[in-house]
């Protein structure tokens, strides 16, 4: 479940992706039932979107795909908000503040590579892996304690994340065939210093967001899914 990443482009900025508009509980139900039935099995065992996704051996579109993400989504909320405690300012928190982990670390990867449609459909998927966030969150004692654990990141955990941030980032835009020549060709050097300059930025705002053990873990997770993710491409 996995889009292709593009030549790059000028701009950095992946498509915005249009998010699925909320719906009522069967209706939801319904367009699950018709386009990926495997959806209501959420109501049993939960497994990730992408596991689910695999096992059932979809071939959908990148936007058919997007909406597959986006009725995970739905679903699995409707199941998390049910659960006893599950509806809280805690879970909501949650919620927002992962989706804009995730999507801050997609960002960041959309910076080195120079775009690609990878990175526009990965925002509008990432939905559905918040969700299963916030399921783990609500079934795992040991990530509420971690959530209840502030990370405040010292100066050489911040370099180690960082350098985590650059070795995958970097191999992917390798990966991509034209190494450094990118960033000097297509950006010159003062484009250069000012996107060098934004990832900085933007990683810096990203560190002061994993203020607990949990999101750390989050991130740390997401970024070696999407090194994996690379590995595969490159494979193929």
């Amino acid at each position: 479940m996995s889009a292709e990443v593009a030549e790059p482009t000028a701009s950095a900025q992946p498509a915005e992706a249009e998010e699925p508009a909320p719906s009522d509980y069967n209706a939801v139900l319904a367009q699950a039932k018709e386009v990926a039935p495997e959806l209501l099995s959420l109501s049993g065992k939960v497994v990730s979107a992408q596991e689910l996704f695999d096992g059932n051996q979809r071939f959908l579109s990148e936007t058919q795909t997007d909406e597959y993400c986006g009725l995970y989504a739905e679903i699995l909320k409707m199941r998390n908000e049910g659960t006893e405690g599950g509806q809280t300012a805690e879970t909501e928190q949650i919620r927002s503040d992962m989706n804009k982990i995730y999507r801050s670390i997609n960002h960041l990867f959309g910076l080195v590579a120079g775009g690609g449609t990878y990175f526009g459909h990965e925002h509008a998927r990432l939905v559905a892996r918040t969700e299963y966030t916030v399921y783990r969150y609500l079934h795992d004692k040991k990530l509420r304690d971690g959530f209840a654990e502030p990370v405040s990141m010292t100066e050489k955990e911040a370099s180690d994340f960082e350098a985590l941030f650059w070795t995958v980032a970097t191999q992917w835009r390798i990966n991509l065939g034209d190494g450094a020549e990118y960033w000097i060709v297509e950006l010159g050097y003062q484009g250069l210093c000012d996107r060098m300059f934004e990832i900085k930025t933007e990683l810096n705002a990203l560190e002061s967001d994993l203020e607990n053990k949990f999101y750390y873990d989050c991130a740390l997770d997401y970024i070696n899914h999407l090194m994996l993710t690379l590995i595969g491409q490159t494979e193929e």
